[in-house]
């Protein structure tokens, strides 16, 4: 039997103290926490930047770090920083480096890079080894590498059971898939494939498995001969069949078949019953091995931003919203070719929440408006910080007078909730890689790195 904790969906989210000391009491063989997702989008890799602040990150680490050393258990940090680009594993070792010096800790670190050279990537392209994730992803091609700013690969288990084998009390990787990081010490230590990867993706996002996740929290899992077992430390939180059951369908585009570094999970037979011992025990799950491939995540740079958020409740121009977007568009454009010429590339758009401002074009119940008022944002992209500004402004003075055909007079159509109502955002990013790479050896573009930590310092150890 092989038990674990998962801290949090996310190292930085937080979780109950008391929630990890009842884990804790449990006899758990390993911690584990992500630390990191591309879902809010290519900025945070492109530009090298962290999720979340040092403060919350760092309060959840001293936090996994004094209980796994008191236990002398191992700790393992998947996708660090957010990015998981050797920025981002830097930033988080600043921050372990100084939690162990102001707790006087001493312990074996295993560092593991996820950052893939420019270089290697155009080798292994030309060789055929790389291809779209997707099918509308064009093939991959040299101009689009070179424009990239950053590339990783997100590994599966077997650094992170290296850096194991090699004694590591503390292991901080870059990026990772989710479950590589809790399926690794199982898969290591014996545990069927099919239960260690299904295990690690039901507890990957931490309480979110429970029926009405309260706050970010830790939740548990063992594994045993033919089954493994999932619940809740904290006794307010619920986890039962059909929670369990709906997170295996969470971020997959195949409701029974989840593609891994190396093979499939096959859910399709899965059963799910609760516990008598509490929570949910699984059984019937698959791992069907496949050619060994990891996904390659890339960014460029694409601009800059400005915005603009303003709100409208004018009936009589919310009576023909798509025909005033419609004309203030056209205005604005012309505006703006006038005054920067029809050269320089911008983009211009107008989200409109209360009506399509989430699924744009998409929308299937995109209509005639029917509420009384709705939430404006304009976004302005363009090649320099003060051309965005430029085509901002222009937009943002076109939508404040631009005419209303049923009204009378000179109208004033929006409010701005702040002054400066104009908001530079700055660089903007995105993804030139989603792409997946096939690889001979699981730790080709994986290099794993080890230290003793004393009290602060790291010293390189050889192994």
């Amino acid at each position: 039997m092989i038990r674990y904790i998962a801290a949090t969906g996310s190292l930085g989210y937080g979780f109950l103290e008391s929630t990890l000391e009842t884990a804790m009491a449990a006899g758990p063989a390993f911690i584990g926490c992500d630390a990191g997702s591309n879902d809010h989008g290519p900025n945070d890799l492109g530009a090298g930047i962290p999720h979340l602040s040092v403060a919350s990150a760092a309060r959840d680490l001293r936090l996994l770090l004094r209980a796994s050393r008191r236990a002398g258990i191992p700790l393992i940090i998947g996708s660090a920083g957010g990015s998981g680009a050797d920025v981002h594993v830097r930033w988080t070792l600043n921050i372990l480096k100084d939690i162990a010096s102001r707790e006087n800790l001493s312990f074996r670190l295993a560092v593991i890079h996820a950052e893939v050279s420019k270089e290697w990537v155009r080798k292994a392209a030309e060789k055929g080894r790389i291809r779209p994730l997707n099918p509308w992803w064009p093939q991959l091609g040299n101009e689009v590498i070179a424009d990239t700013t950053c590339i990783v690969g997100q590994m599966g288990a077997e650094p992170f059971m290296q850096a194991l084998r090699q004694g590591a009390d503390v292991i901080i990787a870059g990026r990772a898939t989710d479950t590589a990081i809790y399926c690794s010490y199982p898969l290591l230590h014996g545990a069927a494939p099919a239960l260690a990867w299904h295990s690690a993706k039901i507890v990957e996002c931490g309480a979110a498995l429970t029926v009405h996740r309260i706050v970010p929290d830790s939740v548990m899992a063992e594994i045993g001969a033919d089954s493994f077992r999932v619940w809740s430390p904290n006794p307010e939180m619920r986890v039962t069949p059909q929670s369990v059951m709906a997170h295996t369908l969470y971020e997959n585009g195949d409701p029974f078949f989840l593609v891994e570094p190396g093979g499939v999970l096959d859910t399709s037979e899965s059963v799910y019953t609760a516990s008598p011992a509490g929570g949910v025990e699984v059984r019937g799950t698959r791992f069907v091995p496949q050619p060994y491939t990891v996904k390659l995540e890339g960014a460029k740079h694409a601009g800059f931003r400005s915005i603009m958020l303003a709100g409208m409740r004018d009936p009589v121009l919310l009576a023909d919203l798509e025909g005033f977007l419609a004309s203030t568009e056209k205005r604005a454009r012309g505006k703006i070719e006038s005054v920067i010429g029809s050269g320089p590339a911008y983009q211009l758009k107008f989200r409109v929440y209360g009506y399509n401002g989430t699924l744009d074009d998409r929308e299937p119940q995109r209509g005639p408006f029917s509420g009384y008022e709705v939430g404006l944002v304009i976004d302005a992209v363009a090649a320099t910080q003060e051309l965005a500004n430029t085509v901002l402004s222009i937009a943002r003075l076109t939508v404040l007078h631009n005419p209303v055909p049923r009204s009378h007079g000179f109208t004033t159509n929006v409010a701005f909730p702040f002054a400066p109502s104009d908001i530079t955002v700055g660089a903007v990013y995105e993804w030139t890689l989603n792409h997946v790479v096939a690889l001979d050896d699981p730790l080709e573009i994986f290099p794993v790195r080890y230290y003793d930590v004393r009290a602060g310092d790291l010293v390189p150890r050889e192994n």
